[in-house]
């Protein structure tokens, strides 16, 4: 509290995202996610219930992978399937901190941006939904200093399933 009110935190906005898939020169798609983290909606907006379950389209012990990852980018857009055990380890840290960069931004002002690349190679079609199995995935993530158009990198990973 200063000078009898309380201090508060600005609340964080609806996250942006832009999305585009190419397909390289050995043939797998490259999936380029980019824009702002927001807030995380109250509710899973469901993209992956358009997907079948690993287990379905031959691909056992893969869960559907969102390449956004909704409770920390704040939306989510690409859902493409990966190893459970990469799902739960290296991506789940790696969402993790993406919450605390969030919230250390939010408290000193600015913004986050990312920029992730996720690598696939195509499985087949089932129903109608491309199943895309990741191949890599980079994650990379710039804070705006506050009150101006730099960017400061933070964060650059690759991983492989």
């Amino acid at each position: 509290v200063k000078g009898g009110k309380v201090n508060e935190i600005p609340s964080v906005p609806k996250a942006t995202i832009s999305s585009n898939e190419t397909v390289d020169s050995a043939g797998r798609i490259v999936i380029k996610s980019e824009g702002r983290v927001g807030s995380a909606p109250d509710k899973r907006p469901g993209l992956e219930k358009k997907y079948p379950e690993g287990r379905l389209v031959g691909l056992p012990g893969h869960v559907r992978f969102h390449v956004e990852g909704i409770k920390s980018i704040g939306d989510e857009l690409n859902v493409v399937y990966a190893p459970s055990r990469f799902n739960i380890s290296e991506t789940a840290l790696i969402e993790n901190q993406i919450r605390v960069w969030q919230s250390e931004v939010q408290s000193t002002g600015g913004e986050l941006y990312f920029e992730f690349t996720a690598t696939c190679h195509l499985q087949g079609e089932y129903e109608g939904v491309q199943i895309k199995v990741l191949e890599s995935i980079t994650w990379k993530l710039e804070r705006r200093v506050p009150g101006t158009d730099t960017f400061e990198p933070i964060f650059e990973h690759t991983g492989t399933p």
